[in-house]
């Protein structure tokens, strides 16, 4: 008896491995597709692509501004709402330039109030030489 229960017990266990590996596989399945809209030497925007097999489908959709000094000031994103058909605002994130440091503000969309205050985070890198922010 007791090893009829552990074979069945290892068999569930086998199953739930075989299950596993069939869900791993089809995710390695799916691929992104980036398309980038390039205005003079800055990309401007940026839209992926979920592909399915021989489909593609929009997924999310970048935006980005740039400061006077041609410095990145803000990324905004939005992801594909299949059912309506459009572009819903998810995230955006915005970029202060300091004499030292960089001050990266982010917020997600928030419905109610259609606007980008939800979730509000801020967060300050000091830069480097190269006026890259050190991490």
């Amino acid at each position: 008896m007791k090893t009829t229960a552990l074979w069945k017990a290892m068999m569930l266990a086998a199953l739930f491995i075989a299950s596993a590996f069939g869900m791993g596989l089809k995710a390695q399945d799916t691929r992104f597709i980036t398309n980038e809209e390039v205005t003079g030497q800055r990309v401007t925007a940026k839209t992926i692509y979920r592909q399915d097999g021989s489909q593609l489908y929009r997924h999310l959709r970048y935006e980005y501004t740039y400061d006077d000094q041609e410095r990145l000031a803000s990324k905004t994103a939005a992801k594909w709402d299949a059912a309506r058909g459009e572009w819903e605002p998810y995230f955006r994130m915005t970029y202060t330039y300091g004499p030292d440091d960089i001050t990266l503000s982010y917020a997600r969309w928030n419905e109610a109030h259609k606007a980008y205050d939800k979730d509000v985070s801020r967060e300050s890198y000091e830069r480097d030489e190269a006026h890259m922010p050190k991490v």
